[in-house]
């Protein structure tokens, strides 16, 4: 067909296909039923219209102008079948294409999975990364492995299109160094060479494998530089070390690098000559310089094996762990901390992770990494303390993994222990995590966490507030909304003014109002946030339990829908009520339920002044006076005159209960209508008006009783007598 009707008309069909997904994004779904009309036409057009999309053969290119524009699902479902057809293979216009930023990653992640999954060739899959972009430990995982798909990439495929040098430069990880290394030896790159011994990366692992590669290609100046180096070991695989430099003409005097000396037989042991404080000051130096513990263990085979059990041996095991652990700035430092953790006789304190952080020393990169690995050992189970982590120690766990990155730590499935789940908040709050903000959200302990690492650091107070103010809270994604609002919540603070009115707004309120952010509320003391949820919420007995019981400790609430949340302070039911949310307890007083806490519910509905639940209670619910009448006293001291009289007119209130203070407080408050109690038990309410003293007693609840002792058979008129006479005695006493 392109010969038929030529190729400047065969451009412009595309053209025409292609310009309404330019100008028009409602008509996208016409223009690509028009191209998969044209290729249906027949095989031959089908093969000739993906020919044409040849980058390199095509002047009008749709795949890049429309990622260029792409801003829209249709232009991403286009994209994705053009890849199909032809891969682009330049990775630099990806990243630099002005697009927008969530339509290009979406699409560029597709497209980079597409590739892993061997959609193209293993080398154009390897010059998708230009030698000038950095590469990572995580890039040379997508190249070798990727999920469950081998890509059978050889290093010369890297080496072909100049991948190295970034590789040296940037991949920084064990699991690549020695290979890493290896393949620069038989490339026979010397400045490359030297760039990785000034990282320090190299060690004596896998019978000196480096070593004998240096050897084996006949680089007798890295083989020089490598028996030098106080980070090879040159007793580890030395017969083979020797065999083959023999084989190959090489002086072996190299290999004696360190003072080769055979400990004479008969001799009595080291320890027994030089003494054991000698041997500790020996050890000492030893952990503490690499080049010193190349030396101790060349000096004889029998002192390497004797300087191994003294290591591990419990008289020197923590010494030795915790010296070397407060001075591990070197690669040597860790790997030797690493190998005493997995010596079978080798034990550390059941709080190692309390010691840890408490112990004193400088921040170091392998310090960090040490501790990446001995977490990593905790988690998988390999590793025990009978101790877990407590909030400080999960604190100081978080910032190490913070200051190394190491984001594939966070993807395991350990982290499922209540007490280690708080480290991957914090990764939330850095910006380059912000995208995968929903995936982390479901932690227990986040906000005491947050609140820990806002104190202690300010940088992460300011990459918070300036996410936080950048929350657009109008997505319409419901869940993404909801995941910024109890982020926003948890990393509350009042000087925020801010963020505070939106989070207060009526746009917001609506997403929060559940128990998980009334009691994330309640942990951070948020009044506003409590009261405005409070107001929707209705408790159950059994979250009334669980959320208002005292206890010492933190303790987790379960919601009954499955999920769960940490409560970090206790909460009263009165602060319930003086913080407006006494509502949330009206379906458990209208069910009549009878629970160890209708007392204080009584004290509680007094406190928020309504009559209308206090009628309610006395209807339907059993309540009593308790040790101290608590709920008339408020009722007094708050001047609710209401309240006091419907409690002195219940049957349930015993008024004889602390009745003198029950008098003083009427009595110092000065209230128009104060109780008076004879010494039978029996109430009145006084009513004064101070201007003309004049006095009215209205009798309530003696009253009701005489009369019924009145009406009751053989009622002794002398008594009833002497009850109605003392109440005047009474009353003078108090006037």
């Amino acid at each position: 067909m392109a010969d038929t009707i030529g190729r400047h008309l065969l451009r412009h069909i595309f053209s025409f296909l292609f310009r309404h997904l330019y100008d028009h994004p409602g008509q996208n779904q016409t223009a690509l039923r028009s191209y998969n009309a044209c290729q249906l036409v027949s095989h031959l057009w089908n093969k000739v219209s993906q020919a044409w999309f040849d980058l390199k053969n095509l002047d009008y290119r749709p795949f890049w102008v429309t990622y260029e524009r792409c801003n829209h699902p249709a232009h991403r479902i286009y994209l994705q079948r053009l890849s199909n057809i032809y891969l682009p293979t330049d990775i630099d216009r990806l990243v630099s294409a002005r697009t927008e930023e969530k339509e290009q990653t979406l699409f560029f992640t597709y497209l980079i999975r597409a590739l892993a999954a061997a959609v193209c060739s293993d080398l154009e899959l390897a010059k998708l990364i230009s030698p000038h972009i950095e590469m990572t430990s995580e890039d040379l995982s997508i190249f070798f492995y990727h999920g469950s798909h081998e890509v059978d990439l050889q290093w010369k495929h890297l080496e072909s299109i100049g991948c190295m040098d970034a590789i040296v430069n940037n991949v920084d990880d064990e699991v690549w160094d020695d290979q890493i290394l290896c393949r620069v030896i038989k490339m026979g790159r010397l400045d490359l060479f030297h760039k990785r011994l000034q990282k320090r990366l190299l060690s004596s692992r896998y019978d000196n494998v480096i070593l004998l590669t240096a050897i084996e290609e006949g680089q007798v100046e890295m083989v020089d530089l490598l028996c030098k180096s106080v980070q090879i070991d040159l007793n580890v695989n030395r017969d083979a070390l020797r065999e083959a430099m023999e084989a190959r003409g090489y002086n072996t005097k190299v290999l004696d690098a360190g003072v080769i000396v055979e400990w004479p037989a008969g001799v009595s042991a080291m320890d027994e000559k030089i003494g054991w404080d000698i041997v500790d000051k020996i050890l000492s130096m030893v952990i503490t310089d690499g080049r010193a513990l190349c030396t101790c263990r060349s000096v004889s085979h029998r002192w390497a094996e004797r300087y191994e059990r003294w290591l591990t041996s419990p008289l020197f095991f923590q010494t030795v762990f915790w010296r070397t652990y407060r001075s591990c700035d070197s690669r040597a430092h860790c790997d030797f901390l690493l190998r005493l953790i997995h010596q079978c006789n080798g034990f550390l304190p059941d709080d190692v992770f309390q010691t840890m952080w408490k112990e004193h020393g400088r921040i170091s990169v392998e310090r960090d990494r040490f501790i990446q690995k001995i977490l990593e050992e905790y988690l998988k189970g390999n590793f025990k303390a009978k101790k877990n982590p407590n909030h400080n120690d999960c604190n100081f766990l978080a910032r190490v993994i913070i200051r190394i990155g190491y984001r594939r730590l966070l993807d395991t499935d350990y982290f499922r222990d209540a007490a280690m789940r708080i480290i991957d908040s914090l990764f939330c709050y850095f910006k380059q995590y912000w995208a995968d903000l929903a995936d982390y959200i479901a932690g227990d302990m986040k906000s005491y966490l947050i609140r820990e690492m806002i104190q202690s650091s300010p940088g992460c107070e300011e990459v918070i507030k300036s996410q936080l103010d950048s929350i657009d809270f109008t997505e319409e994604d419901e869940g993404w909304r909801k995941t910024l609002v109890t982020l926003s919540i948890m990393s509350y603070r009042p000087k925020r003014k801010h963020t505070l009115e939106r989070l207060l707004s009526h746009s917001v309120i609506p997403l929060c109002l559940d128990f998980y952010h009334f009691i994330l509320a309640v942990n951070i003391s948020f009044t506003d946030m409590i009261t405005h949820i409070g107001q929707h919420l209705q408790l159950t007995v059994q979250l009334m339990s669980n959320i208002f019981t005292p206890s010492q400790n933190q303790r987790r609430i379960d919601l009954g829908d499955g999920s769960s949340v940490l409560l970090m302070r206790n909460i009263s039911l009165m602060e319930l009520s003086e913080l407006g949310c006494i509502n949330m307890l009206r379906d458990i007083i209208e069910e009549g339920l009878d629970t160890t806490f209708n007392n204080q519910i009584l004290v509680a509905v007094v406190k928020s002044g309504r009559t209308d639940l206090l009628n309610m209670m006395i209807e339907k619910m059993w309540f009593s006076s308790g040790p101290s009448n608590e709920a008339l006293l408020l009722a007094l001291l708050d001047s609710q005159d209401e309240m006091a009289e419907i409690l002195c007119g219940c049957d349930k209130i015993n008024l004889s209960i602390n009745r003198e203070q029950l008098v003083e407080v009427a009595l110092t408050n000065g209230n128009d209508r104060i109780i008076i109690i004879d010494h039978f038990g029996y109430a009145q309410y006084l009513k004064l008006r101070r201007g003309d003293q004049i006095i009215e007693v209205v009798r309530t609840l003696a009253m009701d009783f005489n009369r019924r002792d009145r009406r009751a058979p053989g009622a002794n008129d002398n008594l009833l007598r002497r009850q109605y006479f003392l109440v005047p005695q009474c009353m003078a006493m108090m006037l």
